[in-house]
């Protein structure tokens, strides 16, 4: 493949408090289109391959155009405000194949028909927030703003011209408002707020690909209303240890081009369809840290639960559609780092998560959240030496295996742990730095290949073998 990419940044200082911002970055990507896949064997642990030749259809790419312009003014009644619009333009063509959802026979014989999709998304947005202290309150600090969002969107099928998701129309409305309350010679915080999410979809009427029905849908404009709220509290108990614990809840829309393009039920209205619905989560944690001149230290727990999550569910096509389940994930976090001399520093972190999910609708969780929703549980340990112009630094990446309760036992994850390397070197002309990765070139299936259709041959990946890279960086 061949990327080019480029960024620039400009400012202007009106006086000493005010400045006007802007940025621009361009990325496009695209395959050569010199391989073709060659089907693994996951009977005999053989993975998915490559062998020269001409695929067919158009090389998968990327087009994306972001820019952004920001005022601020760092003395607005005696607070700073800012003020940000910003835009975002992504095409992206997607690599293809004879899949069962894209079979029509009124243009191919079934299991004959090859295509691509595309995906176009355009968005426009705003934000604005003003934050300082509140008068006549001491310690007491006010963040309020309004956030604002237009996201138009749609997929299509760019060999045969059809729309696999229809083009949709996505607005938000946001303001929110957080307060936050030092006491205690600043020793204690305490933080409360409040966000209101107006947001609405306009879908038109559609029809979905032959494959799930056709059915003709309905379009409406949908909107949902939801008012989110958050609380918490930061205790120094000494100058070394803080202690913190929060509850906040979250709002985010499911993936509506899945939930779009997988409506196989005749009837369908998007104004009633339950699927669209927002997911919006509670979520609670605790923790510590502990920080001294040598050790650094930190723990924190989380849960996260909702009662309709959006999960992604493998079809026999291969395709992920989405399901509307309760779901809760449990989750632990622990941070290590000592300073062991001027020169050498290790370290250490550890993350796992466990999550469950409702086998049916409105359900007791009775099941493990599967591989395309959840994350391994992982273990980093890592050491550094650091002396004049030269660092290294050896890292341990370990990915520890999982078993699925509920799920067909051929999804289990078997783990793996990979090796890197950094050597880096301030030399007069700039910084030259090594970098290798998977330094013993570890042979291992991804996580989501492992765990995902235990049947589909042709995506049975492996993770990338040893890899170095050598970067010259000079600034001026």
């Amino acid at each position: 493949s061949r990327a080019l990419s480029f960024f620039g940044r400009a400012g202007w200082d009106l006086d000493d408090d005010r400045r006007l911002e802007g940025w621009i970055n361009r990325f496009d990507l695209e395959g050569d289109g010199d391989y073709v896949t060659v089907a693994g064997n996951r009977t005999t642990g053989l993975p998915t391959s490559a062998v020269r030749g001409a695929p067919e259809g158009y090389q998968p790419s990327n087009e994306v155009t972001s820019a952004a312009l920001t005022y601020t003014d760092r003395d607005l009644f005696g607070g700073v405000f800012r003020a940000q619009v910003f835009a975002h333009d992504y095409a992206g063509v997607f690599g293809g194949g004879s899949f069962d959802s894209f079979q029509d026979p009124a243009i191919a014989p079934i299991g004959t028909l090859f295509d691509q999709s595309a995906n176009n998304s355009e968005k426009l947005g705003f934000k604005v927030d003003w934050q300082g202290d509140v008068p006549g309150v001491v310690g007491l600090r006010a963040l309020v703003g309004l956030d604002g969002l237009r996201d138009q969107t749609y997929q299509e099928l760019v060999l045969t011209g059809r729309n696999w998701v229809p083009e949709t129309a996505y607005e938000s409305l946001s303001p929110f408002l957080q307060l936050n309350q030092s006491l205690l010679a600043d020793r204690l915080t305490l933080s409360a707020g409040a966000r209101h999410e107006s947001a609405r979809l306009k879908v038109d009427d559609f029809e979905t690909l032959y494959f799930y029905g056709p059915q003709t849908v309905a379009g409406g404009e949908p909107g949902f209303e939801e008012t989110l709220f958050n609380i918490g509290a930061t205790y120094e108990v000494t100058p070394a240890l803080l202690v913190y614990g929060s509850f906040a809840q979250g709002f985010t829309m499911p993936d509506v081009g899945r939930v779009l393009r997988g409506i196989d039920t005749p009837g369908e209205d998007v104004d009633d369809f339950l699927d669209l619905e927002p997911v919006v989560t509670d979520n609670t944690e605790v923790g510590l840290e502990y920080r001294s001149d040598r050790l650094e230290l930190s723990a924190a727990a989380f849960r996260s639960e909702t009662g309709r999550g959006a999960l992604y569910v493998r079809q026999p096509s291969g395709d992920l559609a989405v399901q509307r389940r309760a779901t809760r994930i449990d989750g632990l976090e622990l941070k290590g780092l000592w300073r062991a001399t001027d020169a050498v520093t290790l370290g250490g972190s550890y993350a796992a998560l466990d999550g469950r999910s409702a086998g049916v609708e409105n359900g007791p969780l009775d099941r493990d959240l599967d591989g395309a929703n959840i994350s391994p549980d992982r273990l980093l340990l890592w050491g550094e030496y650091e002396t004049g112009p030269l660092a290294l630094r050896l890292q341990a990446q370990t990915f520890l295996e999982r078993q699925f309760e509920g799920q067909p036992a051929a999804n289990a994850f078997e783990g793996y742990t990979v090796l890197d390397a950094v050597a880096r070197y301030e030399a007069g002309f700039g910084t030259v730095s090594l970098g290798v990765q998977n330094l013993l070139d570890e042979q291992y299936v991804t996580y989501f290949s492992d765990t995902q259709g235990p049947t589909d041959n042709l995506r049975f990946f492996a993770g990338r073998g040893r890899t170095a890279t050598l970067t010259l960086t000079r600034s001026f």
